[in-house]
């Protein structure tokens, strides 16, 4: 079975700032409604254990104090929160759950006239349930890559006028390989979206970090290359069942499970995803002892696509605004990246 970290690390920032969803969030929900998720999710988390949070602030010694975790479940990459309909109906009451825009401003509310931690380590994570949302509302689709990877620049963009200047982004997974997307029949549009945010968000990141208005250092991950080994090998990573989730197995622990639920990883997987990102950021140079996490080969050519499916989908990468917020004169479009723009309304949805 795969070995994941233990050993303590010494990492180069000094406070680790997180924004997200589910899968970064430590019971934020559960604290603010005081009953979701529910038994057997563990302790507020969207899982059945520690989440990778959890496990990446054990490997690197920091303290409870050092961490500030804005992540809310169902968070969209703006200001849309996938949950609040479900819980509002849940209690009969109007909620207002924050999207990870709104976790930003909150963040930077909370300083008041002070300048963010220059040495923390911030991390913008989200996307996934921008896109559950679209395969649940195809009309939505010309807006969807130039809103959604705009939304994280946005993130950036606003943390570092404030001073955070280092950042870790992982990517979104294979969403074509949840239990979720399996089941409704949405596997090929659910992997042609996650490879067109990925590479979308891919060329936003190169160009905030060349903008000459900045001066930041992105850290990305690369978490569709992962998911996709894990299911293609699953026995070399310690896994016995990749494809079911297990929260309807009778159990609530089985280190050999890869999904707890439809779209949520078990805290098996969340270990495997703190080591990938301790492994990115000791590659970066923010940790002082190197770590030994689990190989995730190259993907050679032809293995994957990430241009098309099996469906013929294929997404083009829009034109953003990279430069500073448009109420600032010094405003840079960046112009079209070097990539094909197929027609990306030519499949059907």
């Amino acid at each position: 079975m795969q070995s994941f970290q233990t050993q303590a690390l010494v990492p180069a920032f000094s406070r680790l700032v997180i924004f997200g969803d589910s899968l970064s969030d430590p019971g934020n929900v559960f604290d603010l409604t005081g009953f979701f998720p529910p038994f057997p999710y563990a302790e507020g988390r969207f899982s059945n254990g520690d989440i990778w949070v959890d496990y990446l602030v054990d490997q690197t010694g920091l303290d409870l104090a050092q961490v500030q975790n804005f992540a809310f479940g169902g968070a969209a990459t703006g200001r849309d929160n996938g949950l609040e309909p479900l819980i509002g109906f849940l209690t009969g009451t109007e909620i207002n759950l924050p999207g990870m825009l709104d976790q930003v401003d909150s963040y930077l509310g909370s300083l008041g006239d002070e300048l963010a931690d220059p040495d923390g380590l911030y991390v913008v994570w989200a996307g996934a349930n921008d896109i559950f949302a679209l395969l649940d509302d195809p009309a939505a689709m010309p807006d969807f890559l130039a809103n959604q990877v705009q939304n994280v620049a946005t993130a950036i963009i606003n943390l570092t006028q404030r001073g955070a200047d280092t950042f870790l982004v992982p990517n979104l997974p294979d969403l074509g390989l949840t239990p979720r997307t399996q089941d409704q029949g949405t596997t090929d549009r659910a992997t042609a979206l996650s490879q067109a945010f990925n590479e979308s968000l891919a060329y936003a990141l190169t160009a905030l970090e060349q903008n000459p208005l900045f001066n930041i250092d992105i850290v990305p991950v690369d978490l569709f290359t992962l998911t996709r080994e894990v299911i293609a090998r699953p026995e070399e990573f310690g896994f016995t069942n990749v494809t079911d989730p297990l929260i309807g197995q009778g159990g609530l622990v089985d280190p050999g499970f890869f999904w707890w639920d439809q779209q949520h990883p078990t805290t098996t997987a969340h270990a495997l995803l703190a080591d990938t990102f301790q492994t990115a950021l000791t590659e970066a140079g923010y940790f002082g002892v190197p770590v030994q996490a689990p190989c995730i080969s190259t993907v050679e050519a032809g293995e994957y696509t990430h241009t098309s499916t099996s469906s013929g989908w294929a997404l083009p990468l829009p034109v953003y605004n990279l430069g500073l917020p448009s109420n600032t004169p010094a405003s840079m479009p960046i112009s079209e990246p070097p990539f094909p723009s197929p027609d990306w309304l030519a499949g059907s949805i």
